[in-house]
């Protein structure tokens, strides 16, 4: 007789002895060959959102709104599936919103956080930013109420839902996610300084692409008195004499993967004046495809 079962967590066994030890676990990032399963499709959502056009008069959703707020889980195929309760409700209501339920494991996965800041701190402020960050996922942390060490806590976190995983790199998935991270980060007073870190490096994004080197100077400040000092540059004259910028290029024969603009950033300081200054010089124009 066989049994199919779903859930969220793996089956814990005490040993190869204990009574459940015949299970044959297919997970999102280790069985490729059922990925469809874990999640909706770009198909399926599509289709649901063809049915949803036809009963609204005056829809208020978007194709490309469905996929910002609740796509993004990777699965072990390549596939990427949305979160289908939400895509659900949202499609129900008329709605994109965040419907990600807050009972369940978010108040233990908080508490793990919580009480290991030092080493997850960083790497919450990049996701939060919008990076990614590299992380080996280990399954069964999920069911341990000890977790020690960042790889648990992410693994973790990712079993539940609250990251994505793909090519041994972690993130956000979407903006649902991005929500709760962010609503968590300014509640909490010990997460705070990571939320308001977070926001300043996407300041200092938008700044660099704007080439507005007046704003990336007072970012610089900030980081200069509150983080680590930085009392030395090294010389890099040589990205620009060596033409580092032909990378991007790829190689002969290749397609160019990036056809944007290539800047290079200069950032000095002054040690008498105790002040930044920055330098953006355009490398390589944006290529028309």
């Amino acid at each position: 007789m066989f049994v199919y079962m779903t859930g969220i967590l793996p089956i814990a066994k005490y040993s190869s002895g204990s009574e459940l030890n015949m299970f044959v676990e297919f997970t999102m990032a280790k069985s490729p060959a059922f990925s469809d399963y874990f999640g909706f499709t770009e198909d399926e959502v599509t289709e649901l959102y063809n049915r949803y056009l036809t009963r609204c008069t005056k829809p208020h959703i978007t194709r490309d709104g469905l996929r910002l707020w609740y796509n993004g889980y990777h699965t072990a195929a390549g596939e990427r599936v949305y979160n289908p309760r939400s895509v659900v409700f949202a499609l129900l209501y008329d709605n994109l919103a965040n419907y990600w339920t807050s009972a369940g494991p978010y108040d233990e996965i908080y508490y793990y956080i919580e009480h290991n800041i030092n080493d997850v701190k960083d790497d919450l402020a990049l996701m939060v930013s919008g990076a990614s960050v590299p992380a080996k996922i280990q399954e069964y942390a999920a069911t341990s109420m000890n977790l020690q060490t960042k790889d648990e806590i992410f693994s973790a976190m990712v079993v539940y839902g609250f990251l994505s995983y793909e090519d041994g790199r972690i993130s956000i998935p979407n903006q649902e996610l991005m929500e709760q991270f962010v609503n968590m980060l300014q509640k909490e007073p010990s997460l705070g300084y990571i939320y308001r870190l977070a926001k300043e490096s996407d300041r200092m994004l938008q700044a660099t692409l704007a080439e507005d080197t007046d704003t990336m100077a007072e970012i610089l400040e900030l980081a200069h008195d509150t983080e680590v000092p930085l009392l030395s540059y090294n010389n890099d004259k040589q990205i620009k004499d060596k033409k580092y910028a032909l990378k991007f290029l790829g190689k002969i024969g290749e397609n160019q993967r990036y056809t944007g603009r290539v800047l290079a950033v200069g950032i000095s300081y002054n040690r008498i004046e105790k002040k930044h200054h920055c330098k953006i010089e355009v490398l390589t124009d944006a290529k028309k495809v």
